[in-house]
């Protein structure tokens, strides 16, 4: 494949995640899930005890209030050039720098995220407002979406692959 051809074919890498601001709800779920498994444990046929169904249509309301809460991103990669920059815009103060940190870790994540968002269409502001609102668990499902597509980098799938069918057979990437 000609250089050019490569580089006109290049695609960003993109990521979907799920982000529940109802976290009343992922409580209550979690709660009721255990409540399930007590009565499953205790319970040795299914039919015989009203309370298993009860939990289990709670459980089944819940699910449906926590979609009902949930929006998907879909966060895509930048190129180098982009990310650079982005982190040139926010750089760290000199307490940041000491802790070892390349930006500052109050503005920069809520940048990066309004500009790695392909849907929905992430404002500036609004990526901010979610920084400042959403539990520490529902942005860090963001922000480790921006931070994997931008900064982690990946192995080919296909090497990814062959390593793992390798392994799998006892073989390694030094067996004959």
């Amino acid at each position: 494949m000609h250089l050019d051809d490569f580089i006109a074919a290049a695609q960003p890498r993109t990521e979907q995640v799920q982000v529940c601001v109802r976290g009343d709800l992922v409580t209550r779920h979690a709660e009721l899930t255990a409540e399930l498994e007590a009565e499953l444990a205790q319970e040795r046929s299914l039919a015989g005890n009203p309370e298993i169904g009860r939990i289990s249509g709670e459980i089944v309301a819940v699910e449906a209030e926590q979609e009902a809460s949930t929006l998907t991103f879909t966060i895509g990669s930048v190129s180098a050039r982009k990310w650079a920059n982005l982190l040139a815009k926010n750089p760290p103060t000199a307490t940041h720098r000491r802790a070892g940190l390349d930006h500052n870790p109050d503005d920069f994540p809520p940048a990066a995220l309004a500009e790695c968002c392909v849907d929905p269409d992430v404002s500036p502001l609004q990526a901010e407002t979610l920084f400042e609102t959403l539990p520490q668990g529902e942005w860090n499902k963001l922000w480790f979406a921006v931070i994997g597509l931008n900064v982690t980098g990946l192995p080919s799938p296909k090497l990814g692959a062959a390593t793992e069918l390798l392994q799998a057979n006892g073989q390694s990437s030094t067996t004959p």
